[in-house]
C-alpha cells in the first residue's frame, strides 16, 4: 500500500506530484477553503463562478473541472480514490493560513468514515505567504517524514469544527497567530484597496499588487477576490475606472486606471481635505 497525499491548491498538487514522481496518488479537492459557503456544494459552486465572472471569465473559459457546478463533486472523487487504493496513509498537506486550516476539517469531515487513517503534514513557508502552494516541491517533501497521525479523537473534534464554520454566514474566514479563526464579509479589503488609490490615475495591477504584496503573511488574498472587490468599488461609485469594463483578462487590461470616484467620502473633501483614502471614518 501507498499513500495518498491530498491538497487543494493546483499548483502545490503539480509541484508535489513532480517531486515524488507520482501522479494518481496526489489529488486536490475544493478551492480556496477560506473563501465562500461551506454548507452547500452547489451553493459553494455558484459563488466561485459569481466571483469569477465578475471579473470576466466563465465556466467555458475555465473550465467544468476547475469550476464545477457542485463544489463538493470534488471531495466525491477523493472519496472514490480512498476507495479504489486502500491507502495505507491519507496525508493532508497544510501550512498555518485559514485556507490549509479549514482544508484539513473538510477533510475529517468528508473522510472520516473511511477505516484509514488520516495524517497531516504541516509546511513551514518563513518570509514566504503561508501556503502550501507557496514552496516548491523539493521543499515540499523536506517536510513529509514529519507528518504527524491524526487520532480519532481529534478527528471528531475536527470535524465538529467544520460544520461550526459552515454554520457561520460569513464569506471569508482569517487565521489569527495561535490558530484560531475570525470570520468576515468580502468587503473586509475594501478600505484596504481604497487605502492605495488616489486622485491621480494609477494602473489597476498597480493596486491589486500593493493590496496583495502588503497582506497579512498569514491570510495571503487570491488576486482574483481582490480583482472582484476592486471592480464592485467601480460599480458603487467609490472608485472611477477608466472606460468600460468587460474582463481582466482583456488585451490591454494591464494598462487600466482607476482613482478615487464620485461617491466615495473622500471625493467631497478633494486632495487637500486632509487624511488619506482607506483611513477610518472613510
Amino acid at each position: 500500500m501507498t499513500d495518498l497525499h491530498l491538497l487543494w491548491s493546483w499548483s502545490a498538487q503539480g509541484s508535489l506530484r513532480a517531486a515524488l514522481r507520482q501522479k494518481r496518488n496526489v489529488v486536490r479537492a475544493d478551492y480556496s477553503p477560506d473563501l465562500g459557503p461551506l454548507d452547500d456544494g452547489r451553493r459553494r459552486g455558484t459563488f466561485f463562478r459569481e466571483l469569477y465572472a465578475s471579473v470576466g471569465s466563465s465556466v467555458e473559459e475555465m473550465g467544468e473541472d476547475r469550476l464545477p457546478a457542485d463544489a463538493f463533486i470534488e471531495w466525491d472523487a477523493v472519496k472514490r480514490a480512498v476507495a479504489e487504493m486502500v491507502p495505507a496513509r491519507i496525508v493532508v498537506w497544510t501550512s498555518r493560513s485559514a485556507a490549509d486550516s479549514v482544508f484539513l476539517r473538510m477533510a475529517a469531515h468528508f473522510l472520516h468514515m473511511f477505516d484509514r487513517p488520516l495524517w497531516r503534514v504541516q509546511v513551514e513557508t518563513g518570509d514566504y505567504f503561508c501556503s502550501v502552494g507557496a514552496l516548491p516541491g523539493d521543499k515540499l517533501i523536506s517536510f513529509l517524514p514529519q507528518a504527524e497521525e491524526i487520532d480519532a479523537e481529534t478527528t471528531g473534534r475536527y470535524n465538529a469544527e467544520f460544520e461550526a464554520m459552515a454554520a457561520d454566514p460569513h464569506m471569508l474566514r482569517r487565521a489569527n497567530e495561535d490558530g484560531t479563526l475570525t470570520y468576515h464579509d468580502l468587503t473586509f479589503y475594501d478600505d484596504t484597496i481604497i487605502g492605495y488609490c488616489s486622485f491621480e490615475w494609477q494602473r489597476v495591477v498597480m493596486i491589486v499588487g500593493y493590496t496583495m504584496g502588503h497582506a497579512d503573511p498569514l491570510n495571503p488574498p487570491g488576486d482574483v477576490v481582490i480583482f472582484s472587490r476592486l471592480l464592485h468599488l467601480v460599480e458603487a461609485g467609490k472608485l472611477e475606472l477608466d472606460g468600460e469594463f468587460t474582463s481582466i483578462y482583456e488585451d490591454g487590461f494591464r494598462r487600466r486606471q482607476v482613482r478615487i470616484g464620485p461617491n466615495s467620502c473622500w471625493a467631497e473633501r478633494g486632495p487637500a481635505g486632509g487624511g488619506r483614502p482607506g483611513e477610518r471614518g472613510c
